[in-house]
């Protein structure tokens, strides 16, 4: 039965003594995000995301970033961003990510109460994390969820790292979610955020009506932003109609496009996103958009990883009695056509982690053993992570795995 409030002491880790946990075996299974083309992302990309943002001047003030995510049971990425904060030595105010997260596993939901006293988060009158046994993905009709908006919120960081699309197939309720965090946090949050969120872009992997939805709407920029269809032309000119007889350009059929699916995927859902911003007078931004394959598929690196950054500069609202007349203050946003213009490069030109990680042994060498090291805080089997996740990978370069672990 679901709580109808949240409890400290489960919430927070509070009933849990570090001292009386017992060691156990370490485990030799690894999962996705294990690898380290994923700690690339969580080094590269998002920590250099939340970094960049503290050390913004709106924040100059603040002490702690409220963090919105869907951590794993061994809270790896907390880990990592701990770490990051622990060492700091920037002169910077924010030394606390304080985190709201939610576990739909029920082993992993454990496992993280086993683990935040471990990352010195033992009393529950501390307020540094919220874990809660439920899915994000039903926000919109589950009160409990909400309840983690109205008492913690706004937020500065916004995580939403899927390991499939955060538009499948038969799930509406993650669009809906993921559109009712957005609309609070247009409306509440003032000052500075960002947005990151990881998502598989194929065929199958994605909702083919929520395709077609987002799919109308690169169709209807092409056919009314200038701006938007001058960049899309640069880069996409395969897929418009009217480029022989000099009519109208136009956006092809879906079917017409597939070779382009997955970066169409990406393009719609970002101006879906802006759209939602523009129209509550919030700036937007895309800071970094990177690609990578998954493991045991065919499709061409279909998980996109994103970060977005957002920030409230106009404010709307007209007085429901008319006693006053005050224009609206748009705070400089520009029309949605040319905000989204920017993105169309950005996709089309997304580097793929793979390149950059494998590009050159040190850079390999550097993520891997980062990461080796916070395995072994989770309880993993360093040998194992060494010979079953790394060693395919570095023999398929050439390398010598000795020279890596060394």
């Amino acid at each position: 039965m679901m709580m109808d409030e949240f409890a400290d002491s489960e919430a927070f880790g509070g009933d849990v003594d570090a001292d009386k946990i017992e060691e156990v075996v370490k485990s030799t299974t690894f999962e996705a995000w294990h690898r380290p083309r994923k700690h690339w992302i969580r080094s590269k990309q998002w920590w250099a995301a939340i970094d960049s943002l503290r050390k913004d001047p709106a924040h100059e003030q603040s002490s702690y970033f409220n963090v919105l995510t869907l951590p794993g049971g061994e809270l790896l990425d907390v880990r990592y961003f701990h770490s990051k904060l622990k060492l700091d030595d920037e002169k910077t105010n924010v030394k606390k990510l304080r985190l709201v997260g939610f576990i739909n596993n029920t082993k992993d939901y454990e496992e993280a109460q086993r683990n935040l006293p471990l990352l010195g988060i033992s009393q529950p009158e501390s307020k540094d994390a919220l874990i809660q046994n439920d899915t994000i993905d039903n926000l919109s009709e589950n009160g409990v969820v909400n309840r983690a908006f109205r008492n913690r919120g706004p937020f500065e960081v916004v995580n939403l790292d899927y390991c499939n699309s955060v538009a499948p197939p038969g799930v509406k309720s993650r669009v809906a979610s993921i559109f009712q965090i957005l609309r609070y946090q247009f409306s509440y949050q003032a000052k500075p955020w960002v947005f990151m969120f990881t998502t598989r872009t194929t065929r199958g992997a994605v909702s083919e009506d929520f395709f077609g939805e987002v799919f109308d709407i690169i169709k209807d920029n092409v056919e009314k932003s200038d701006d938007f269809l001058n960049q899309f032309f640069d880069h996409y000119m395969d897929s418009l109609d009217g480029l022989d007889d000099g009519n109208t350009l136009e956006l092809k059929s879906i079917n017409e496009c597939e070779h382009h699916y997955s970066e169409f995927f990406i393009l719609g859902f970002l101006k879906w996103i802006a759209s939602s911003a523009i129209d509550s007078s919030v700036k937007v931004k895309l800071t970094s958009v990177v690609r990578y394959d998954v493991e045991g598929d065919q499709a061409d690196s279909d998980m996109f990883s994103l970060v977005l950054r957002f920030e409230k500069v106009g404010l709307r609202g007209e007085d429901p009695r008319n006693l006053v007349r005050i224009p609206d203050d748009e705070g400089g946003i520009e029309p949605e056509g040319l905000v989204a213009s920017r993105f169309v490069r950005k996709v089309k030109e997304s580097k793929k982690v793979e390149n950059m990680l494998f590009g050159e042994q040190e850079s390999y060498r550097s993520i891997s053993k980062d990461l080796a090291a916070f395995l072994d805080q989770c309880g993993k089997c360093i040998d194992t992570f060494w010979e079953d996740v790394c060693r395919p990978e570095v023999e398929s370069k050439g390398w010598d795995l000795e020279q890596i672990k060394a």
